[in-house]
């Protein structure tokens, strides 16, 4: 028995019956989400865990307001000239506005390609060079020293421009996304060799994230602690997986410049999920 689970209360077993095939289906990711925004509009999709109590942005959205938020960005970006099968970098601190940029992203019709914030910048445009990146999304600290062939969205800058922006969805119409278009291209963290690239399609995400969500048993009244930088494959299933069936509520960290210390014991408390996939502590 683990720190955590002699700490909290034992989780039953799913009861089921959960949602089963087929899995392989004819959507895009963000269609998994919109799908569970549309029965579930006023639950709660995410928020942090640790809110900055300067800021005057807000620390959690709804499956509404993140779909709107998403919506908004998707437009922004169409304005900007973003399309069909193009690659979309972002690098962002820990926020809500990561969650925004890979939903708007997608719904563009674009792929997402994650970097970590903590990663050299050296690193970061080799990445963009390699994945031939579009355009970089990030914040004003950051946005120097980008390739002349790639456009900079200052999101920070940029903000009151998206919240201008319209909310209505766009369509697979409007876009002309397919399920076999890429969905986003996650790199390796290229420590000991180059970062290199690894691309998955809709079609593949959706299936794996829908089939194992019924195999966890996820329920609406469940949480999932979304604890992995997005640069880091096993965040697809602490942020997607949620949303693929039922609602449930997301918790992500405050962005730290050093690996955040706390007890299980508080963490559990904090947070009650009903599953994790990542430590709630590192030393």
């Amino acid at each position: 028995m683990n720190a955590v689970s002699a700490l909290v209360e034992p989780i039953p077993a799913p009861s089921g019956p959960f949602p089963g095939p087929p899995f392989a289906r004819d959507e895009l990711l963000h269609e998994v989400f919109a799908a569970t925004a549309e029965k579930f509009p006023d639950r709660g999709a995410i928020r942090l865990i640790h809110p900055n109590p300067e800021s005057p942005r807000l620390n959690s959205y709804t499956y509404r307001e993140l779909r709107a938020q998403a919506a908004k960005f998707a437009h922004y970006l169409r304005a900007r000239g973003v399309r069909r099968g193009d690659r979309v970098l972002v690098w962002l601190p820990r926020s809500l506005d990561q969650y925004m940029t890979l939903f708007g992203v997608l719904e563009a019709g674009a792929a997402y390609v994650p970097v970590d914030w903590s990663i050299p910048a050296e690193r970061v445009m080799y990445i963009a060079e390699e994945s031939e990146a579009f355009a970089i999304v990030t914040e004003a600290e950051r946005c120097k020293g980008f390739p002349p062939n790639v456009q900079a969205i200052v999101i920070d800058a940029e903000i009151g421009k998206i919240a201008a922006a319209q909310p209505a969805p766009l369509t697979r119409a409007e876009t002309g996304s397919r399920p076999d278009d890429l969905a986003y291209l996650i790199y390796t963290s290229g420590s000991t060799v180059r970062p290199e690239g690894v691309m998955i399609r809709h079609r593949n995400i959706c299936f794996q994230i829908r089939s194992e969500a019924s195999i966890l048993g996820v329920t609406e009244h469940d949480k999932v602690y979304a604890g992995a930088s997005l640069a880091f494959d096993v965040s697809v299933e602490e942020m997607w997986e949620p949303s693929s069936m039922v609602p449930s509520s997301w918790s992500a960290p405050r962005p730290s410049p050093r690996p955040a210390l706390i007890s299980p014991k508080r963490w559990a408390r904090r947070v009650s999920p009903s599953g994790a996939q990542s430590p709630p502590c590192s030393r």
